[in-house]
């Protein structure tokens, strides 16, 4: 009987064959080797699935999930943690790569009583790696959880760079939307809110390295879909704030946030 993982991480596949090796050889070789790699295809039209399968041969912490029809990314994800049986969740998008250090600096963070575990420092970018992006700048105080609860509530937060109490997610009842682009706004920053404690690492050389694919949802051509997504996306996050009873602590930094996304 295999016993449970530290970390879960879910990882999306969509016709990404191009950087899906980098993506798998960055997890299965991490110094944290008590990991489950949950990887599911949603209905690729490549050979992801081929390349998958390969991978799921040569190490068992691999699992494939393989869907019949394109599902996007929220539902993937959402399947996917109910997939997870690892104590903490992590989430990696298939076209980027972690440094090999990356899952095991954010669990030595962990103690008794953390829900999520994130970095001050997020991420490179692959095509210019001297480009850092930082989650919280100098003036937070990464010990004072209001501050940095704050700091995420105006300027956001990185679902990759982080890992979740599994329980955590699951009493809380956390969920992507479904069938929509923008799917991590409106949870994303409940997910961190909502959290009893956070732990931030000032970490200095372990990074989640992310690629701008042109292919991908995110950075493929504009198109009316994709502006019409931003405002319910928007929207449903402000439902989650209430929901979450988060509206009325954070009003003015949502207040900003919405003013950012919309009219800067």
């Amino acid at each position: 009987m295999m016993k449970t993982p530290i970390v879960s991480v879910i990882v999306p596949v969509y016709n990404v064959s191009q950087y899906l090796d980098q993506c798998l050889d960055s997890l299965v070789n991490q110094t944290l080797s008590d990991i489950e790699i949950i990887c599911v295809n949603d209905a690729s039209t490549d050979n992801s699935l081929e390349i998958l399968k390969s991978w799921g041969q040569k190490d068992e912490r691999i699992r494939i999930i393989d869907l019949p029809e394109n599902r996007m990314v929220g539902a993937v994800r959402n399947i996917g943690m109910k997939t997870a049986s690892g104590e903490y969740l992590g989430f990696l998008d298939s076209d980027d790569y972690v440094s090999y250090d990356f899952y095991q600096s954010l669990v030595d963070a962990l103690k008794p009583g953390i829900d999520v575990v994130t970095t001050k420092y997020t991420m490179r970018f692959v095509e210019h790696s001297e480009q850092q992006l930082l989650q919280f700048n100098d003036t937070v105080d990464l010990d004072n959880q209001d501050c940095v609860k704050r700091s995420i509530a105006a300027y956001g937060c990185r679902l990759c760079a982080s890992i979740y109490r599994r329980s955590y997610v699951v009493e809380n009842q956390f969920q992507f939307p479904e069938g929509v682009f923008f799917e991590d706004n409106p949870i994303v920053q409940c997910m961190f809110l909502v959290a009893n404690q956070i732990v931030v690492i000032d970490n200095k050389s372990s990074f989640w390295w992310y690629r701008i694919n042109p292919s991908s949802i995110v950075h493929s051509s504009f198109s009316d879909r994709k502006f019409s997504d931003r405002l319910p996306m928007q929207l449903l996050m402000l439902e989650n704030y209430r929901k979450y009873h988060l509206a009325d602590i954070y009003k003015e930094e949502f207040s900003y946030r919405f003013f950012i996304t919309f009219y800067h």
